[in-house]
């Protein structure tokens, strides 16, 4: 870490993080014995097949070296390797290298040539010196031989990747596009190297993000910005801190940033939904959803936003299979908990929404104000006393939607002054809030009529967003 100002690995292609020692041990492998063979990841498999007595892969594009010394002399024998998180993840140019014993070479907008003999750290780029020209002959063989390896590379058909497949993918972390692009169709001109000294920002700000420090992750993003304007990964953890901020209006920009920059990407789009329903736009948000699922089936909060497509669609059943499927895959998120219990609440299934939010709290460790408000708003409706939640939902507790959910879940259930009472606080509270005034003038018309209506419900006043303290 830190050699050629690398602060981790994927963005450099050197042997600081490319080379490393195969060490073998096991019958018909001689004890003792070093070998100067250059082996790469291809290399492996047939070697294992060919010591183990098994056929050997009739697609193998590597070496069976279990003679342990008869490539030792191939000194023009070249091994390909690239990194292509450098387009993907920031929009710089892709990176390709070949690695002879006696050489490196880096295909980059500004290339380098390494003597990896003389120079074993490769800290000397014989490209960028007066002499640079001496080289061209074997600047030539390289490009050569990397145009042979991408040439195939751009031939081979691109593949689906089946539902069960892309989520284990995604339980591992990796994020799978529906189709990434070839390594030929990859352009950008900007060098890498002029990126390593921003990357150590967009990494600081990420630490501090998962540990909880919006504020400090924003200004670390923020310094990152000006030499990272492409990074797709860079707009998705804006979009991220400003999510968790409340401030979806901010989310917005950014969120659409990285779905135009790298729109195989479900996550992306998921951002993108999220941004939009906090910002109020529904109908918008369920079509990012959509893209989301479109990509990646197993992106739970992109099925929290089909459940809203399926209420739009008038599809409630369709709601509830999308709302088990992201329970399913994320039981211990507490926003996909909260999420799924809110259209739950929209749908009037107070009982199905209390049942999850139970769930939820049950298994996690963490104090959970939030969902501890939104449990105490279903005990209310469901005429039962919500006091030992509103005793620990703490900060959520002055959250104003929140209180305002709370009032109507009141007036629902036929407390009206408990109802009056919430609303009277928030107004004083929050005088901006117009549909708790509207709510509140509706509890007095209802004692003026005596009649029994649909006051408290809500329908088509509230759109929940992602925690966002705004009016919709």
């Amino acid at each position: 870490l830190g050699e050629h100002g690398e602060p981790n690995h994927g963005y450099g292609l050197y042997d600081a993080t490319l080379r490393v020692p195969w060490v073998l041990a096991g019958p018909g492998v001689p004890a003792g014995r070093e070998v100067a063979a250059l082996a790469g990841a291809a290399d492996v498999a047939p070697t294992l097949l060919a010591l183990t007595g098994l056929p050997p892969l009739g697609f193998a594009q590597g070496r069976d070296l279990s003679s342990f010394d008869e490539a030792a002399d191939d000194s023009e024998h070249g091994v390909y390797g690239e990194t292509l998180a450098t387009y993907y993840d920031h929009g710089w140019s892709p990176l390709y290298t070949r690695r002879t014993h006696a050489q490196r070479f880096v295909r980059a907008p500004r290339p380098e040539l390494y003597t990896s003999v003389s120079d074993p750290a490769e800290t000397d780029n014989r490209l960028a010196g007066e002499e640079a020209s001496t080289w061209d002959q074997a600047v030539r063989n390289h490009e050569t031989a990397l145009d042979a390896v991408l040439a195939e590379t751009g031939s081979a058909q691109t593949r689906e990747i089946d539902p069960a497949t892309q989520s284990a993918l995604h339980a591992l972390g990796y994020a799978v596009p529906a189709r990434a692009a070839l390594p030929g169709e990859m352009v950008s001109e900007i060098d890498p190297k002029d990126g390593l000294a921003a990357l150590g920002w967009y990494l600081a700000a990420s630490q501090s993000f998962g540990a909880g420090r919006a504020e400090e992750a924003l200004g670390f993003a923020e310094r990152a910005q000006p030499a990272m304007p492409r990074s797709p990964d860079l707009a998705s953890l804006l979009a991220r801190i400003h999510l968790s901020r409340h401030r979806a209006d901010l989310a917005l920009p950014h969120a659409e940033r990285a779905s135009e920059l790298l729109p195989g990407k479900a996550l992306h789009h998921a951002l993108l939904g999220d941004s939009l329903m906090g910002t109020g736009r529904l109908r918008d948000a369920v079509v990012a959803y959509g893209r989301a699922l479109e990509r990646d089936e197993g992106m739970a909060p992109a099925h929290t936003g089909a459940m809203w497509r399926s209420l739009l669609d008038g599809t409630p059943d369709a709601a509830l299979h999308h709302g088990a499927r992201a329970l399913e895959l994320e039981p211990d998120d507490e926003d996909i908990a909260l999420r799924v219990a809110q259209v739950y609440e929209h749908l009037g299934e107070r009982q199905r929404a209390a049942q999850v939010l139970r769930g939820y709290l049950s298994r996690t460790a963490r104090p959970s104000p939030r969902a501890y408000m939104d449990l105490a708003i279903q005990q209310a409706a469901l005429g039962l006393d919500p006091a030992r939640e509103l005793a620990r939902a703490g900060s959520a507790a002055d959250d104003p939607q929140r209180r305002l959910r709370l009032g109507r879940a009141y007036a629902q259930a036929g407390r009206v002054e408990a109802a009056r009472g919430v609303l009277r606080e928030l107004v004083r509270d929050v005088p901006g809030l117009e549909a708790a005034r509207h709510e509140l003038e509706g509890l007095g018309r209802l004692d003026a009529s005596g009649a029994q209506g649909t006051l408290g419900r809500g329908e088509g006043a509230w759109i929940p967003g992602v925690d966002s303290n705004h009016d919709s």
